[in-house]
C-alpha cells in the first residue's frame, strides 16, 4: 500500500504580501522588490513568488503616484507579460476580473495567454490584473497547462480589506 495519495501536491497556506491583501499560496513564498520602470515611471515592485506541481504562483504589486497612471502602468503590465510570453493574443477574450474590496476599473482583467518558453516548451500564464487605491495588482500562474482547482483556489483566495 502506497502512501502517495496522503501526500498534497500542493500544499495552500495564507501569506500577506502587501498590506490589506491576503491570499493562499500552495507552497512557501519568498518576497523580492525591485525598481521596475514601466509606463513612463519607475518604482519599487514587489513579487511574492513559489513553484509548486510544476506551476509558479505569483503576486506582483506596485504604487502610483497619481490616480492617472493606473490604466498606463495596467497596460503596461499586460503587455509586458504577453512579451514575455512571445505571444499577442489571448485564446479567450479578458473577463473583467473579480477581486473583493478591489476597486473597480476598466482595466481590471482575468486574462489568459499561451505561449512558448525559450527552450521552445508551452506555457500558459493565467493572470488577473486589478488595483485598490493607487496599488495595482497582477496575481498569475505559470505552467506548461491549467489545473482549474489550482487557479480557483488562487483566484478566489484574494482578498483586499482596510
Amino acid at each position: 500500500m502506497g502512501l502517495a495519495g496522503c501526500t498534497p501536491r500542493l500544499d495552500w497556506r495564507e501569506a500577506r504580501p502587501a498590506a490589506g491583501l491576503s491570499l493562499l499560496f500552495p507552497c512557501k513564498p519568498d518576497t523580492f522588490v525591485r525598481q521596475v520602470a514601466m509606463a513612463g515611471i519607475s518604482r519599487p515592485m514587489s513579487l511574492t513568488s513559489c513553484t509548486a506541481d510544476d506551476r509558479t504562483f505569483a503576486l506582483a504589486h506596485l504604487e502610483v503616484a497619481e490616480i492617472s497612471q493606473l490604466a498606463p502602468v495596467l497596460q503596461a503590465m499586460q503587455t509586458s507579460l504577453a512579451d514575455k510570453l512571445q505571444t499577442p493574443v489571448s485564446p479567450a477574450p479578458p473577463q473583467p476580473a473579480s477581486v473583493p474590496g478591489a476597486t473597480p476599473h476598466p482595466l481590471a482583467l482575468r486574462v489568459v495567454l499561451e505561449g512558448r518558453r525559450p527552450d521552445g516548451r508551452r506555457i500558459r500564464a493565467d493572470s488577473l490584473f486589478f488595483c485598490r487605491g493607487l496599488r495595482v495588482y497582477q496575481a498569475t500562474v505559470l505552467g506548461e497547462q491549467a489545473d482549474a482547482q489550482a487557479l480557483d483556489t488562487f483566484f478566489s483566495s484574494l482578498k483586499l480589506t482596510p
